[in-house]
C-alpha cells in the first residue's frame, strides 16, 4: 500500500503524539508558479516518516524535525 498511517500516543495530554507516514502519493503535474512549487515542497518535508502532532485550542501543529505546517479553524 503507498499510504501507511499509524499513530503511536505518549502518555499525557496529547502533545508529543507521533505520527509515522508512509510514502506521500501526489499527481504527476508540475506546479508551474515557483511559490507552488515552494509550498509543495515544503509540505511533503513535513508529512514524511515520523511527524509530531499536538492540538491547542482550535490549532493543529503537524512537525517533522526542524519543519512545521500549522492548520488553524476556520470560524
Amino acid at each position: 500500500a503507498a499510504h501507511r498511517l499509524q499513530q503511536r500516543r505518549h502518555a499525557g495530554d496529547g502533545h508529543g503524539s507521533v505520527l509515522s507516514l508512509g510514502p506521500v502519493m501526489t499527481t504527476r503535474m508540475a506546479c508551474a508558479d515557483p511559490a507552488g512549487q515552494q509550498l509543495e515542497s515544503a509540505v511533503l518535508q513535513v508529512l514524511s516518516g515520523d511527524v509530531t502532532w499536538a492540538v491547542a485550542e482550535q490549532t493543529l501543529t503537524l512537525t517533522h524535525g526542524e519543519h512545521g505546517l500549522v492548520y488553524r479553524a476556520a470560524r
